[in-house]
């Protein structure tokens, strides 16, 4: 039977804490996890013990969630609240298993998940619905990226789940909140950051450009980054936006260097290790009319501290 549920608006529309301000990927991260599971192994895939899915999110909670934020029960806890997750049955369950003072939400602590082993996955309702329409796994999983992470990470976050899915293919797509209710993104952006910037990244050398395009030169590999993500209230105007070349923009997403909000100069994780530090280092400050918010959402939630 048809499901009356559009799984792909539910999952534009997680409940994620936090929202608007601090980011909570731990959802989203769950979710192309086990859709990966259903995509590779089909239905007996998409349910599994607690301790198969901790080991598959913990390192992308490392990786993608804000430094010290990777708590892989909480997900498998909340998720059911969205409709999107099933936990088998736990019939008198001890006051042992809860965390003391996690009010409605009773989280489970982590020890007794591991130790009993809870079963959780896909539910029963949403497996029926990806077996039948073939191209709901898609529209799932452009969702889950376009509301949560920028576009410079999606085929990174893809390889790491290990899902199969053509960025490049256009899906029909519900109309989507951003995960804050964000703005509308600007045509203008680039173009504005551009001129402001000189055709030339924030914190390297380059400035490279095509000299046969039709016009006249057109800037090649130059982008204009949100310091605090689109997805998460970050604005499309100068106050938001820094011009940086294809690789820093990459890794200034990834959270390997930051604006100080005090100093505004760069300040390059420590995790980032370079073979040849001088040539590929960012360096410099940020434009003076980068917002200080801006710039404290990004140290806050993108920028790898540890």
């Amino acid at each position: 039977m048809q499901s009356m549920v559009d799984f792909s608006v539910v999952a534009g529309e997680l409940n994620v804490f936090g929202k608007g301000t601090k980011r909570a990927p731990h959802k989203p991260l769950l979710l192309l996890t086990a859709l990966a599971r259903f995509q590779q192994e089909g239905r007996a895939g998409a349910h599994a013990h607690f301790t198969l899915w901790e080991q598959a999110l913990k390192p992308l909670l490392v990786e993608y969630a804000p430094s010290g934020q990777a708590n892989t029960h909480y997900p498998f806890r909340r998720l059911p609240g969205d409709g999107l997750w099933w936990i088998e049955d736990l019939p008198s369950l001890p006051d042992d298993a809860f965390v003391k003072g996690s009010g409605d939400t009773r989280d489970f602590r982590i020890s007794w998940l591991r130790r009993h082993d809870v079963r959780g996955g896909l539910p029963d309702e949403l497996l029926n619905e990806l077996e039948r329409r073939p191209l709901l796994l898609d529209q799932m999983v452009r969702v889950l990226l376009h509301v949560h992470f920028p576009p410079s990470m999606w085929q990174e976050i893809l390889d790491e789940v290990r899902i199969d899915h053509d960025l490049s293919a256009l899906f029909p797509l519900p109309r989507l909140r951003m995960a804050s209710g964000g703005p509308r993104r600007s045509a203008r952006f680039a173009q504005d950051v551009r001129a402001l910037d000189g055709n030339r990244c924030t914190v390297c050398p380059y400035d490279g450009w095509d000299d046969d395009a039709v016009g006249g030169k057109r800037p090649v590999a130059q982008e204009a980054a949100h310091v605090r993500w689109h997805t998460h209230g970050g604005t499309c105007d100068v106050s938001n936006g820094v011009l940086m070349c294809s690789l820093h923009h990459r890794l200034f997403d990834r959270g390997m260097f930051v604006f100080d909000p005090t100093t505004r100069e760069v300040r390059v994780s420590p995790r980032m290790r370079l073979t040849e530090p001088n040539r590929f280092n960012p360096s410099g400050s940020a434009p003076a009319r980068l917002a200080r918010e801006n710039l404290e959402w990004h140290m806050e939630n993108v920028y790898r501290a540890s």
